[in-house]
């Protein structure tokens, strides 16, 4: 008897740590009160010219796929640049790293078609989007 309940207790385990976990935060200062662990799917620069912050993650896949709206483009410019410790990128390779990701993508999550004329950087292990014109940033993360 014992065996079949540690068995089941192993399956169930397992079981949960294959599914997705989503996360949704409108503001900055909802994203703040969360706990680390949850803060840690979300690259570590998040600020609070950052809003409507969207994240799926999957702790089997070690994979993170997020999104967040942004207000003061000089801040992001100078994170997402050269000078900010990224490397522009060309918008290819985040197709390749979007079709090589496990993790189910999200309605939200921009599609491998349109993000053509985004700007690509990568910074910290995260490969990230930038669209200027609707002030959000869309990012990946694979086995950080």
């Amino acid at each position: 008897m014992k065996k079949y309940l540690f068995l089941f207790l192993v399956i169930l385990l397992l079981n949960a740590c294959s599914q997705a976990y989503d996360q949704a935060y409108s503001t900055y200062q909802e994203f703040e009160k969360t706990n680390q662990r949850n803060k840690g799917w979300f690259p570590a620069w998040i600020n609070n010219s950052c809003s409507n912050l969207l994240n799926r993650s999957s702790l089997s896949n070690n994979e993170s796929i997020g999104k967040f709206t942004y207000s003061k483009v000089g801040n992001i410019d100078s994170i997402l640049s050269k000078k900010g410790n990224a490397k522009q990128t060309n918008t290819n390779a985040f197709q390749i790293m979007l079709v090589d990701m496990k993790t189910e993508m999200p309605d939200w999550f921009v599609t491998k078609e349109k993000i053509v004329g985004k700007s690509i950087w990568q910074k910290e292990g995260y490969w990230f989007a930038k669209d200027t014109l609707n002030h959000q940033v869309y990012f990946l993360c694979k086995g950080k």
